[in-house]
């Protein structure tokens, strides 16, 4: 059942009683997680309120931490360069102990994310089951284990005093609808798992669709959705880059790993609207679950911090023209 419109206004209450603007020389590190790959955006507010002003992207990576995973390379998304030894972080073979894991989060923490200087660091927050399931898988429990690790590593570096930034957690859910629009917020909606109530709904509908049948097309229904919605996002930051909107990427490095994404973009891009090279020559699209696999973190990364900073924009904007209704 959604919150009452009381519920929203006290929470909303709440959230703008407590927010903290930030300072003009914040620097947003984003991370979305995962053991096989992990990707990381750092941005800064844009210099100006011009309507026309973007946030700067100094750093935009994805670094293999599992050595299950396709070849790491020195942007992280090339596979015919040969690895820096500083952009891959190894487990020894299946071994995803909380010793292995603990040395991991450290030393990304350490070699890796402080030395970026960032001041806030939004970490993607981790699901605890998959597609509404009952059971929740080993691997799952694994990406868990170091969300919690990294936390406990940023605190302990602020608790020694190495580093005095904030630590955030944001619900990916909520980045698609924010960035997409009522497209990506339809399309979520219905990846939303299905309860029993809605297997009954469904049943109702068909009397001779057994329950293993409609869990089956429910599961089939989310993993679809899902894709669509990850497409879209991937489109979505493939436009911002064409069209020369909304992000501005600065350091090279992210400037490396923009020129990858729209090499691996652009064509695929092309091939779905039917577009045709000088020699008329239909473009192919690489294989879709490659794209998605190359893509969908560092695409997940920079959105989820270009969403973060303009609910701290909105917050404040919200602060000053309703501050006298908050009390």
């Amino acid at each position: 059942m959604p919150p009452s419109p009381a519920t929203k206004l006290s929470r909303l209450k709440d959230t703008l009683q407590t927010h903290e603007p930030l300072p003009a020389k914040a620097r947003v590190l984003s991370i979305d997680l995962g053991i096989r790959n992990l990707a990381f955006t750092l941005l800064t507010r844009p210099p100006s309120k011009a309507k026309d002003a973007k946030p700067a992207v100094h750093a935009w990576q994805r670094i293999e931490l599992a050595p299950a995973a396709a070849k790491a390379v020195k942007v992280e998304l090339s596979d015919d360069e040969s690895t820096d030894s500083k952009t891959k972080l190894k487990l020894p073979a299946q071994d995803f102990s909380p010793t292995a894991l603990s040395v991991i989060a450290l030393r990304l923490v350490k070699d890796h994310l402080l030395p970026l200087e960032p001041t806030h660091v939004v970490i993607e927050r981790q699901r605890f089951r998959s597609g509404g399931g009952a059971a929740v898988f080993e691997w799952t429990v694994r990406v868990n284990s170091l969300e919690s690790m990294l936390y406990a590593v940023f605190a302990t570096a602020k608790g020694l005093g190495h580093w005095n930034g904030t630590v955030d957690s944001v619900d990916p859910k909520r980045v698609g609808p924010f960035l997409l629009g009522e497209d990506g917020a339809e399309i979520l909606s219905n990846e939303q798992p299905k309860s029993r109530s809605s297997v009954k709904d469904l049943k109702d509908k068909s009397k001779s669709v057994h329950d293993d049948e409609v869990l089956a097309n429910s599961a089939v229904r989310t993993k679809k959705n899902s894709k669509e919605n990850k497409k879209l996002k991937i489109d979505l930051l493939g436009k911002w880059f064409v069209e020369g909107t909304d992000v501005d990427i600065v350091g090279e490095e992210a400037k490396s790993t923009q020129e990858i994404f729209l090499k691996k973009w652009l064509p695929r891009e092309k091939a779905v609207k039917g577009k045709k090279t000088k020699k008329d020559k239909q473009v192919s699209a690489p294989k879709t679950t490659d794209t998605m696999k190359k893509l969908d973190d560092v695409t997940d990364s920079l959105l989820q911090g270009v969403a973060w900073l303009r609910w701290q924009e909105n917050r404040q904007t919200l602060l000053k023209e309703y501050a006298d209704r908050l009390e």
